[in-house]
């Protein structure tokens, strides 16, 4: 479940009120690589070799996600 996506939603914990439990809370942010992420990480490897291992350590296509810290729920996603 989904929540509403307040305005403001970046890279870092905001406060907000959870739609799901009421509460104002500061967010959880999970950070994970987004799937497109992936494909061109398999195909960069045909063409740079191991060398594709330095876009590991970039920001680059990267999902935050803000995580209700009382009940859980997804309270919104921020791509990079």
């Amino acid at each position: 479940m989904i929540a509403a996506v307040p305005c403001g939603m970046g890279p870092a914990p905001i406060a907000t009120v959870c739609q799901a439990c009421r509460r104002k809370v500061v967010t959880t942010v999970i950070r994970r690589r987004n799937n497109m992420f992936w494909l061109v990480m398999v195909l960069l490897y045909f063409i740079l070799g191991i060398f594709v291992l330095f876009f590991f350590c970039c920001d680059w296509m990267m999902e935050m996600h803000h995580i209700c810290p009382s009940c859980g729920v997804l309270i919104g996603v921020f791509q990079m």
